[in-house]
């Protein structure tokens, strides 16, 4: 095969022993070559004991595409969540991806818990209160409101942040999410957001994604099956926060990574599909009894600039699924933030 490959995704494992184990299977295949084989770029794409990290452009050529891809099958195998896509780029393009087999499941364990002391909690419930925030970007300034909202599907009591005159979560600064609460805990919810799939969500797609009480250095993991994103979630420590409603002492510090790994064949065919695999870094401010109180992206900040009680609830609506999420991406979905689409925000 002509062309050139690399390899990319995320793997997330039941424990460190099972991804050790998972590298000895790959030594004692035995068409294992030390010289070839990718062992050692997956010792080092280990974020964590358990999370590897996977942006690998090793140097062999397009020959070498099927031995690649069977070391890759071989350790998905052994991850609980989570894909590697490994790319033939050149004339012919290929893609062939490797998900987690799921034979020793990596689950969050969700069990709730009551909320601690508003005082003290980074992510407070902050029942029907509008959350106002400066968004400064290029020169401009503008106000931009979401609302904290409680839904209850089933047995569960989802938290969303809607926009300001809505019950849609799509246009929220979280990207569209239902969120469950426990304790210091914040769990997101990946499966369609529709009824009946809130009222009785799999294990599997309850996602432990912050934690107030977490250690900097610590690093969540989420991942909608069937998508092409996931994102990383890492506490950085603390830092004092000043804003337009106030100042903030200790905040935590997450960094939220976001990365977009495309799995069609026609992506990768031109001179520029070295770009197709994006990231894109936000970092966010908590604090204690505000929630967020910052938010940095690309080209631009949110700061916390009012809470305030909430409006009257619009009439119920049907929350948005996940396919519609996809294609509703029209800046007019979001009016109340004058004509910008949740994803700037982001």
């Amino acid at each position: 095969m002509s062309g050139t490959i690399f390899l990319a995704g995320i793997l997330q494992f039941q424990s460190a022993q099972r991804f050790e184990e998972a590298l000895e299977a790959l030594r004692t295949e035995e068409t294992y070559s030390e010289a070839s084989s990718l062992v050692a770029a997956f010792q080092a794409a280990m974020v964590s004991d358990t999370l590897m990290v996977l942006r690998h452009h090793p140097l062999q050529s397009g020959t070498f595409y099927d031995r690649i891809m069977a070391e890759a099958y071989l350790l998905s195998e052994f991850a609980g969540r989570g894909y590697l896509a490994g790319v033939l780029r050149g004339a012919s393009a290929r893609v062939q991806v490797a998900m987690a087999a799921m034979t020793y499941p990596v689950l969050d364990g969700y069990r709730p818990q009551a909320d601690p002391d508003p005082a003290t909690d980074y992510l407070p419930r902050l029942p029907k209160q509008q959350l106002s925030y400066l968004y400064r970007s290029e020169g401009r300034e503008i106000e931009v409101s979401w609302v904290s909202r409680s839904n209850k599907h089933g047995k569960f009591d989802y938290i969303s942040f809607p926009q300001d005159g809505s019950n849609d979560p799509f246009n929220d600064w979280w990207d569209g999410h239902y969120f469950l609460k426990s304790g210091h805990q914040w769990f997101g919810v990946t499966t369609d957001l529709d009824n009946a799939a809130l009222s009785d969500p799999a294990e599997e797609e309850i996602q432990l994604i912050m934690d107030g009480s977490a250690k900097p250095g610590h690093t969540f993991f989420s991942y909608v099956p069937g998508t092409e994103i996931f994102r990383l979630y890492t506490h950085e420590g603390f830092e004092d926060v000043e804003t337009p409603y106030g100042e903030y002492d200790r905040c935590m510090k997450v960094r939220v990574d976001l990365y977009f790994l495309p799995t069609e064949d026609s992506r990768y065919a031109g001179d520029e599909s070295d770009k197709v695999f994006k990231k894109v870094t936000t970092t966010h401010y908590f604090g204690k009894a505000a929630g967020l109180v910052k938010l940095l992206f690309e080209d631009g900040e949110l700061l916390l600039s009012g809470i305030i009680a909430a409006p009257e609830e619009p009439q119920e609506s049907t929350p948005a699924t996940t396919s519609q999420m996809a294609t509703s991406d029209s800046p007019t979905r979001n009016s109340s933030n004058r004509g910008k689409p949740w994803w700037k925000f982001w």
